[in-house]
């Protein structure tokens, strides 16, 4: 049983690799808004928690960074950290005969891009779903770009998406649970 499923996710995983990928070297383009998407989309997001963090208002900042940075750092150092040490599953181009827009050779499961963006915006969304729904997308749109440069299969960016979105749950959970407590 063990077996099926490791060949269906295998399969699952190299078919949905190619329907992204194919459109990778057509068009000068789509490459260009790939390429975007996939480098330098992370940093408008967290321009834009910046943006977002300087308009909540001030007693909430302190909270909603909190659950920010604690999501981020247990998705992406904690979870994903430990799964790259002892977990190496190769990234696409050393296993299939493809030019990559950017070759990496480091892992490849799961993708940290995708398990840090999906905190922040799972975090985001549980604080302000206004702006969460625009995280969100910001996220899978940089998934889906990674699929098409080349340097991530399809099970990668889910699993960093259930890991980013899980920690986002997580520290959200443990910092609603304080006390809350006046000052005065």
């Amino acid at each position: 049983m063990l077996l099926v499923i490791a060949f269906t996710l295998r399969t699952l995983n190299l078919e949905g690799f190619h329907a992204i990928f194919q459109f990778a070297h057509r068009s000068a383009a789509l490459d260009a808004v790939g390429w975007f998407a996939a480098e330098y989309l992370p940093y408008a997001l967290v321009a834009a928690t910046v943006v977002y963090m300087m308009r909540t208002r001030a007693d909430q900042r302190w909270s909603r960074l909190l659950v920010i940075t604690s999501a981020i750092l247990l998705s992406r150092v904690v979870i994903t950290g430990s799964i790259h040490t002892f977990y190496d599953h190769p990234r696409p181009m050393a296993v299939l005969p493809i030019t990559p827009m950017e070759p990496l050779a480091h892992h490849s499961f799961p993708s940290g891009h995708a398990a840090f963006f999906f905190a922040l915006a799972g975090a985001l969304w549980s604080t302000d779903r206004r702006w969460g729904w625009w995280f969100l997308a910001g996220a899978l749109l940089n998934g889906l770009a990674r699929i098409l440069i080349g340097v991530h299969w399809p099970l990668d960016i889910v699993a960093g998406a259930l890991i980013g979105l899980g920690s986002a749950s997580v520290a959200h959970a443990i910092i609603d649970r304080r006390p809350r407590t006046r000052p005065f």
